[in-house]
This record gives C-alpha cells, sequence and structure tokens, in this order.
C-alpha cells in the first residue's frame, strides 16, 4: 500500500544514512550536502534543484571516472590536554583539543564500485614503521602528530605500497556524539573492563554482558586495550562497533534522529571528497548489509621492545596478501591468510602427502595434525572454525571441490579438513607428484637498530632478529603426526555430502620471489 511507504525524500536520506554508518561515517559529508540544501522546503524537490545532482543519482559512478575501486584513509584521532603554568591561561586546563594528536585508529577502506564491496584493513597504532624523509623507526599514530593527515596517507602509502585516494579525520567527539544522537548502541561486552586515566580524561566501567551503552561508554568500549589483547583487541572491537552501526541504521526510526546525527559529523568530521562524490558513494552503497563488509587487522609476527620503546612488528608475508586481496581482489592473496588443519581421515597415506603439497603451493598456513580417529570417510569434510568470511571455500576451491561448508567454533585455526576416500587416486591429485616443492614462506626480519640499514647492502643488520612464524607443534614437520600415520587430537564422526568434483586442482602458482612492500 503506497500509505505505508514513508515519502520518498526521506528514504533517500535514510539510503545515506544507512551508508554512512555502515562504514564508519566514510559518506560522512553527503549527509552535509543533503542537509544544507534541504531547508524549510520539500527534501526531495529540493534535491533535484542541485547542479548534477540528477546525474549523480542516474550514474553515480561518472564522480569516479574510469575507476572501478577507490581507497579512503580513516584516521580517528586522539586528544591532547591543554595544560600550562600561566595564570592567565589556567582557566584552560584540562580542555582537550587534537591540534598535533596522534592518531588513535587508523584503517583504510577499499570500495569496490562495481560490485559495492567494501574492504577494512586496521593497522595498529604502535606499528613500527619508517616514516617518510625520517632517519628513524616510530609508531606509525606518530604520523598526524608529526605531519597531520598529508604525512599519514604518505606513510600509509608507502608501507602498505598501495595509492590512497581520499581521506576522512574524525575526531572522537564524533563518535559519542553520534551514538548519543542515535539513542545508544546495543554491544556485546564480552569482559568487565576498568581503566581510569584521570590526565587523558578517560574513564572506563563497563560490565560483561550484552546492554546498551552511551555514546562515552562506547568510546571507552573502542579505546579499551588493558587486556592481553592490547592493540588487538582494540581493533576487534572498533569493528564490532562499524558492524553495529550498520545494523543500527537499517532501522527506519534513524530517519528521525538524521538531526542529531547531522549535526555530530558537522563539527566532528573532516575529508577532501566532495560533496557531488559523497552523495554517489552514499547511493552507491545504500543496500550496503555486513556480508559485504570484510574487516582484517594487520597481520602480526610478533611484538617487541626495542630502544625502550613497545612496538608491533608485521608479518609482511601475510600482510602483502592481504593487501592483493583487500585492495585489488586477488583470492590467492586471501590464502596466506587461513590456517588449515589438516587430518587424514581418507585410509591413504600417499593422498595427506599430496593435498598438503597441493595447500602448500597455494599459499596456506598449513597444520599436519596426523590420522584422524574413526573409519575412512566417503567423502572430505571442510569446516569453517574463524569469522574469516570464505576461509573454507577458499580451500573448496583449492582441492577442486563443491558443496556445503560446515561450521563449528572452538579451534584457532580457520579451517579444518577431514581428508576423505573421494580424494584419493583422483587423476589431479595425483599429479601433484610432479610439482616441484612448495617455495619456502619469507621470514620477517625486525631490525633492533634505531635506524633501518642500508638499502643497498644486502647483508642484515648486525642486530636485526630473524622472527619464525610457526604454526605451532603440530605443524612442525619433524612431529609424528606429520606422517600421517600417528593419530590426532580430533576426530569426527559426520560425513559431508557426496560431491561431484567442480574442478580440478589448479597447477602450482608462480613461486614468489619476495615479499616485497
Amino acid at each position: 500500500m503506497a500509505g505505508s511507504r514513508p515519502p520518498r525524500g526521506r528514504l533517500i536520506l535514510q539510503r545515506v544514512l544507512i551508508a554512512l554508518l555502515a562504514v564508519g561515517v566514510l559518506m560522512a559529508a553527503a549527509v552535509l550536502y543533503l542537509h544544507g540544501r534541504f531547508v524549510g522546503g520539500n527534501i526531495f524537490s529540493s534535491l533535484f534543484q542541485m547542479p548534477g545532482t540528477v546525474r549523480t543519482l542516474m550514474d553515480p559512478r561518472t564522480q569516479f571516472p574510469a575507476r572501478d575501486r577507490i581507497n579512503v584513509l580513516c584516521v580517528g584521532l586522539d586528544r591532547n590536554i591543554f595544560t600550562t603554568r600561566n595564570p592567565k591561561l589556567k582557566h584552560l586546563n584540562g580542555m582537550p583539543y587534537t591540534k598535533g594528536a596522534r592518531s588513535d585508529v587508523l584503517m583504510v577502506v577499499s570500495l569496490d564500485l562495481a560490485n559495492q564491496r567494501v574492504g577494512i584493513y586496521s593497522i595498529p597504532r604502535d606499528t613500527r614503521v619508517l616514516l617518510p624523509r625520517r632517519r628513524n623507526y616510530s609508531k606509525i599514530n606518530e604520523a598526524h602528530a608529526a605531519g597531520g593527515v598529508d604525512l599519514t596517507k604518505e606513510t600509509v602509502e608507502e608501507f602498505l605500497g598501495i595509492p590512497i585516494d581520499y581521506h576522512v579525520v574524525i575526531k572522537q567527539e564524533a563518535v559519542s556524539s553520534i551514538v548519543d544522537a542515535l539513542g545508544g548502541l546495543e554491544l556485546d561486552v564480552a569482559k568487565d573492563m576498568n581503566y581510569d586515566d584521570d590526565w587523558g580524561q578517560l574513564h572506563i566501567h563497563l560490565q560483561e554482558g550484552r546492554r546498551i551503552l552511551n555514546g562515552s561508554q562506547v568510546v571507552g568500549f573502542m579505546r579499551f586495550r588493558h587486556d592481553a589483547e592490547g592493540d588487538l583487541g582494540r581493533i576487534r572491537r572498533q569493528q564490532q562497533v562499524i558492524q553495529t552501526l550498520a545494523a543500527r541504521a537499517k532501522d527506519p526510526s534513524v530517519v528521525l534522529k538524521a538531526d542529531g546525527v547531522i549535526t555530530a559529523i558537522r563539527e566532528h568530521v573532516e575529508t577532501n571528497l566532495r560533496p557531488e562524490q559523497q552523495l554517489a558513494l552514499a547511493h552507491l552503497f545504500h543496500r550496503l548489509d555486513t556480508a559485504s563488509v570484510q574487516a582484517i587487522s594487520m597481520p602480526i609476527a610478533d611484538t617487541a621492545k626495542i630502544g625502550g620503546v613497545d612496538y608491533i612488528i608485521r608479518d609482511e608475508w601475510k600482510s602483502e596478501g592481504a593487501v592483493k586481496w583487500l585492495f585489488y581482489g586477488d583470492k590467492e592473496g586471501l590464502n596466506r591468510l587461513i590456517t588449515v588443519k589438516l587430518l587424514n581421515q581418507s585410509g591413504s597415506r600417499r593422498t595427506y602427502q599430496r593435498v598438503a603439497k597441493l595447500l602448500a603451493h597455494h599459499g596456506f598456513e598449513l597444520v599436519r595434525a596426523g590420522r584422524a580417529d574413526g573409519d575412512p570417510l566417503p567423502s572430505t569434510r571442510v569446516i569453517q572454525n574463524s569469522k574469516l568470511r570464505g576461509a573454507a571455500r577458499r580451500v573448496l576451491e583449492a582441492l577442486g571441490l563443491s558443496g556445503d561448508v560446515e561450521r563449528e567454533d572452538g579451534d584457532r585455526r580457520d579451517v579444518t579438513i577431514y581428508l576423505g576416500k573421494d580424494l584419493v587416486d583422483r587423476p589431479d591429485i595425483v599429479a601433484v607428484d610432479d610439482w616441484p616443492d612448495p617455495p619456502a614462506r619469507p621470514r620477517t626480519l625486525v631490525d633492533r637498530s634505531d635506524r633501518p640499514r642500508r638499502r643497498d647492502s644486502e647483508e642484515p643488520a648486525e642486530e636485526a632478529i630473524e622472527v619464525r612464524i610457526s604454526p605451532g607443534a603440530e605443524g612442525d614437520p619433524t612431529t609424528p603426526e606429520s606422517t600421517g600415520d600417528a593419530p590426532g587430537a580430533d576426530s569426527g564422526d559426520a560425513t559431508a555430502p557426496a560431491d561431484k568434483p567442480a574442478e580440478p586442482a589448479q597447477p602450482p602458482p608462480p613461486t614468489e620471489s619476495s615479499t616485497g612492500q
């Protein structure tokens, strides 16, 4: 019924808000653009009085000519607290300000304009980098304090090896104000959180459980890192808030609270996206759902105290894979992020060895867990254990299998495979015998000196240490489990549906000569 539908103009604003919240205030100024023109008149008729609006809504990609993908740097700012002994300015003591502030949140959002998909790559604030034109290493969050968004953009481009097209800078107050304007946000608090920083004016006191948090509580929820997870927990909670905002934005009542959201954005968000571009993005991504958003935290090789400073060291091999996948759509890059636990229940030790070799060639991180208990399975089982979307499906594709993916929680690996008899003597699996040995995975070197070694030197710095990325005891090829004969710790009785092979396993990909940067 026509009477049950909201006005068309309201639907347009709702779409903008959905896009805005779904990607973490990315399309913020689109709301400003609309709100600045819709004053005291019909929202829909005013829309079509704007120059270029009709063309943008008819074909939003004209705002990004010849582009299928754009990358947007999102910077959440920390706050400085004003302190002085000057009696004339003493009344300002304790006031927060952001000039010269470090970044507290740093992520790159890759927008696939052609397929309306979003990739988010989060970088921990303590990541060790060499800022452009600097001689000493520092934490990546210092880039904004040293040179604002321009130096931050240049640092991230050099660090990830990707172009940054646009930026969005968000003050802490933006999140708090938006959440309060929405009437709070319902979040699952996994543990009690208690922390007080009087100087930094940060007070976090949250109890475990699912509850509705106000704006300041959500900020505390996102900033808390005083537990074993540290920065990784902070990034996980940031992504949790973004996904919850995306779901919240689909509530029709959000439109009624648009004024408060708009005010918060106007005061606390800055971007170099032109208003027409923001409107185009809002129109392109207004139907975005969480299934189309893939968020990844920077893969970490180690943490290290160097020169008295605690740093996070990225895993260059996995990070390169994440960049290929999120920013270039290369699915082989995703393989590097997937840890596969391989158990043999096929009755054939040789098949186990062949499949292990095939998976290693495709870049998966392999944990060879040996023989599973129980009788041989007629069909191979592939189980998704983690929240890394698409991980089990990638393994199925590598094995030339189709069919359903099982879901089980509780294992820290991303995917578990129980090899079945369907892979025994399959011609494309047997052909793996003729493949060369898979290339050794590059290892991350940590330079423990204050300054990087000379680029023209082939010898590592004397103080450099090697970080060995180990999948754990089960993955050690010298252990009995790796032969495929020793019983593994896990077993399963359920069988997967008998599937016909979709397509044969692919030949080995070209050997990577370097990890790149």
